[in-house]
């Protein structure tokens, strides 16, 4: 149900160019027992309907990678890196929402608001 929830807010705000959501800031996904993509942070600006950005991943605490570029156009956001390409939108004021695709497999991530800081200790992991 929550992933219907997101649809339609996804499907509402990409509805002409009104910006309904800020975009601007950290956004953090992760975290979560089993999970092996490791914590995934994006740093994001917005600037009209342009949205360029960074992306950095740890995974128990070793970097994966980062600086990778995230390109947008409000409400969708997405990235390319390591054969794995993640596309996704803006639902809420604190939430964003999309599907990271990686060898035939897709999975759903959320992505929560978080602090710059998230971002800085990500990119600042050892490898």
């Amino acid at each position: 149900m929550r992933a219907c929830w997101a649809v339609v807010a996804l499907l509402l705000t990409s509805c002409g160019e009104r910006i309904i959501f800020p975009v601007d800031g950290a956004w953090l996904r992760g975290g979560i027992s089993g999970d092996h993509s490791g914590i995934i942070v994006m740093l994001l600006k917005q600037d009209g309907n342009n949205i360029t950005g960074s992306a950095c991943r740890t995974s128990s605490g070793h970097l994966i990678y980062r600086d990778t570029p995230v390109t947008g156009r409000y409400p969708r956001v997405g990235f390319q890196v390591l054969g794995c390409q993640f596309e996704g939108g803006i639902t809420s004021t604190d939430q964003l929402v999309g599907s990271n695709t990686c060898n035939d497999t897709t999975q759903q991530w959320f992505f929560q608001r978080a602090s710059p800081s998230d971002y800085n200790a990500c990119v600042n992991a050892s490898p």
